[in-house]
């Protein structure tokens, strides 16, 4: 088996809100973005085809070399399975050679340590509106790598995945007390 790619289809613009500026853990906040998807294809390389049941295991990791706090993993099962090669009523996934199998895999923007990713993004800029009441903040771009270590089947091993890069922005409306 080979890990064809990893590909990121999400924005590239991750908008937020919150209230009370000084302190973040006593407020809740709205993500007004679609989480980040990713697609991970693992191509059958072998000359026969495949037929099991799977046991999808293992992780995708978000990291980011410049705040390693803000780092992410995702861990994989067989719910990551987005394409017609499994059947859910037999439980068998069967990859004709070539085929490709498709995992999707959606990132809600927290870190591994339970906050926010825009918590981990320097300010770029903050505009106050006119009336004092809100807030709009963004971010530097931020950059992860993305990588993954995959487990289709009990027999066979871990695939490793080509690292790729997404950098996102995250903006903000902040909200101020009244």
């Amino acid at each position: 088996f080979l890990i064809g790619s990893i590909r990121s289809v999400g924005q590239t613009e991750v908008q937020y809100s919150h209230s009370d500026v000084n302190d973040i853990s006593k407020t809740s906040v709205s993500i007004f973005s679609p989480p980040q998807i990713f697609f991970i294809d693992i191509v059958n390389t072998f000359d026969e085809t495949i037929q099991d049941q799977p046991e999808v295991s293992g992780t995708m990791e978000l990291i980011c070399d410049a705040v390693p706090s803000a780092n992410a993993t995702i861990k994989l099962s067989q719910f990551n399975i987005s394409t017609f090669q499994y059947n859910p009523l037999t439980k068998l996934l069967t990859l004709d050679p070539e085929d490709t199998l498709r995992l999707r895999v959606a990132w809600h923007y927290k870190t591994d340590d339970g906050k926010w990713g825009f918590q981990k993004a320097d300010v770029e800029n903050e505009t106050v509106d006119g009336s004092g009441r809100f807030m709009t903040r963004v971010h530097k771009p931020i950059t992860y790598t993305v990588t993954a270590k995959v487990k289709l089947f009990k027999q066979v091993g871990a695939l490793t995945a080509k690292k790729t890069q997404i950098s996102l922005v995250y903006s903000g409306r902040i909200t101020f007390p009244p």
